[in-house]
């Protein structure tokens, strides 16, 4: 029975445990690329939406929605920035789905 070193000094796999870990590595890539490419499509969305949002409400007048100046300012800008927020977010995730797509695609080129 030989063993395995990982990147922990300390920690000694088997063979067995080993050739485990690396089966759930594969289902890992996988659940990790379909779960990050929704969240990431859906939160790009958002974002794109919010931000478009924040735009046109800059374009109005504060008279429009009935509020001063600096309430109308504040709207705009919260809303604008919660969208760039999110779509830095969904960018983010959908660079990690393709990173795990391609983890899997290196790993295992038959499937």
């Amino acid at each position: 029975m030989g063993f395995l070193i990982l990147s922990h000094p300390d920690i000694l796999l088997s063979q067995e445990t080993s050739t485990l870990l690396n089966q759930f590595s594969i289902m890992d890539h996988l659940k990790k690329w379909k779960r990050h490419a929704i969240i990431g499509v859906t939160l790009i969305g958002t974002g794109i939406n919010f931000v478009a949002e924040a735009t046109i409400i800059k374009g109005r007048t504060p008279e429009f929605y009935d509020m001063s100046v600096l309430g109308h300012m504040a709207l705009w800008f919260w809303i604008g920035l919660f969208g760039l927020v999110a779509l830095n977010a969904g960018i983010s995730f959908m660079g990690d789905a393709v990173k795990n797509r391609t983890l899997h695609e290196l790993k295992h080129p038959e499937q």
